[in-house]
Order: C-alpha cells, then structure tokens, then sequence
C-alpha cells in the first residue's frame, strides 16, 4: 500500500516570511502477515508471503497482491526516482514508512526469486542509495521513519506490547536500510495517535510524529463542528484545550466528510505533552500535523 501524505512543515513567521511554506512527503508502506498461525516450514515462527504463497493458506491472491507492478515498483524503486527527479532542489527530500512485517514478506520473496526475481536479492538497495543522498542541510534526501512492526493500532495496544512493536522495528531497520542513524521520526499506523504513546516513543529514540491536522483542529476551542458537515460525533469537549482559532480551511473530501482545519496553527508543528496520572511526570515530543485533505 502507498500512501502519499503531505505534511506542512510551517516554520517561525521570522523564517516563514523570508522562505514560504515548507512541505515534504511521506510514502507509507505496509503490507500484513497473511497467515499469522505457525509456519509449517520455520516452527516458533508466523508465515511470511513466499510460504503463504505456496501452501495457499490465505483467502486473499497473495500472489496478485505482491506482483502488482506498482507494488513491486513501489516497494523497490519509485521512491529512489521519484527523489532523483527533484535532486536539482537543494532542500528536496521525503520520508518513507516501510513495516517491518512487509520487510519480512519481501525478504521471503526475494530469498526464493519468487516469479522471476520480481523482487531482487537486494531490493532494498534503491532506498539505501536514496538515503545516501544528502540535501543543503546534510539530511537525507530520502529518510526511512520508524513504524510499527506489524502496523499495530497503537492506541490500542497494550502499553508493552507496543515498546515492543517499536523494539522489532528499531531492530529490523539497520537489515533493511543499511547501518547508520535511526530516524528520529515516527508514523503512527492510520495515523491512530494519543498522548499515551508519547513515553514509549521517547524511550525508544523518537523526537518527533506524525498526526492528523484534523486532530489538533478539533482540540481547539472554537472548532466549528457541523453534524452534516463532519458526519462524525463532535469533539470531546474536554480534548478541547488548544486555544481558539480565528480562521479555518474548509475542505469537502470524496469520503464524505469536510475537515476543517485553522491556519496557520493547524499545519503548524508542536509539542505534545502526556502526564502520568500516578506520578505526575510529564513527556513530551514534536507531533507534526499531516495535511489530510491536501493529501
């Protein structure tokens, strides 16, 4: 699965007003683990795609699934084109969010040269050679952020079991994308985000994440919630303690709802904060707000 999201990286309005608006791209991929019961060929271990493949197990075309030819471009080398083509931009650069389950499945395909070598022996060298790249900054044009290992719901989760979604893919990414420094980024799997993760991210390494522009709108004050226009229940009046907005986007999306969201303030960079309630300790990190509707 590809997913283009637009993130507005708004800066101070000292920096704002002498370089416009800054956005980046982030591409997110994600593919399951088909048949998560035991492996028939690797015991104490879930099946990957080659073998689910093979015995057939699952009900969903595994086989179409992985030999899309934009799948097997996306997950290979589109994204190392799609940087090339903006390599004249000093600034230009993207991130990328490659599950660890994915990772697992196309390992298998490419250990077996399953169809052909759809997928080659080094298919993950196109986002290494992407990551090698450095824009103005000394950053890498193309940057592998940190997501779950199995694309968990992680507000959902049990608070160990995600630390341990988090080790799994901290553990896997050197594998896959060559040693060096593990971003300090992190995508929240749908984009499903609470302050509660906040502790664990910190504690793994992570500075900064993604959340929907929607999630910071509907925590101000004044969010101009329509039930027809919405078509989703009203903010949680007791979420709402970002302050009040004076001036508000109004995008109708084909999915049936409108998001609404306050600008500058709602594509702006800020810092979270979540509060033990037994020891009153407090965390925070960087959530950076995804432009859905411009997505």
């Amino acid at each position: 699965m590809l997913r283009n999201i637009l993130l507005i990286l708004v800066l101070p309005v000292i920096v704002l007003a002498g370089t416009g608006v800054h956005t980046t791209y982030l591409w997110h991929m994600h593919q399951p683990i088909y048949w998560p019961d035991e492996s028939g060929w690797n015991p104490g271990r879930y099946e990957t795609a080659y073998e689910t493949i093979t015995t057939g197990h699952s009900q969903n075309n595994v086989s179409d699934i992985f030999n899309s030819d934009d799948r097997v471009g996306d997950y290979q080398h589109y994204p190392k084109d799609a940087i090339s083509s903006i390599s004249d931009l000093p600034e230009a650069g993207a991130q990328l969010s490659f599950a660890g389950a994915l990772i697992e499945n196309i390992n298998s395909l490419s250990a077996a040269g399953w169809n052909g070598n759809r997928y080659s022996w080094d298919w993950y060298s196109h986002t290494r050679t992407a990551r090698s790249w450095t824009n103005s900054a000394g950053k890498p044009r193309l940057e592998p952020v940190v997501v779950g290992f199995h694309h968990a719901i992680g507000p959902l989760m049990d608070e160990n079991a995600f630390r341990k979604e988090l080790a799994c893919a901290i553990a896997i990414y050197d594998d896959a994308w060559g040693p060096g420094t593990i971003s300090e980024g992190f995508f929240p799997a749908e984009m499903c985000f609470s302050e509660r993760l906040i502790p664990a991210l910190v504690d793994a390494g992570i500075e900064w994440t993604i959340v929907p522009d929607l999630h910071i709108a509907r925590a101000c004050e004044n969010y101009p919630y329509s039930g027809y226009e919405d078509n989703c229940d009203p903010p949680n009046r007791a979420d709402q303690i970002n302050p009040a907005q004076a001036q508000y986007t109004n995008h109708f999306i084909s999915r049936g709802v409108t998001l609404k969201v306050p600008y500058p303030y709602g594509f702006t960079p800020h810092r979270a904060e979540y509060i033990d309630p037994e020891t009153g300790v407090a965390t925070n990190m960087i959530v950076v707000p995804a432009a859905n509707a411009m997505s």
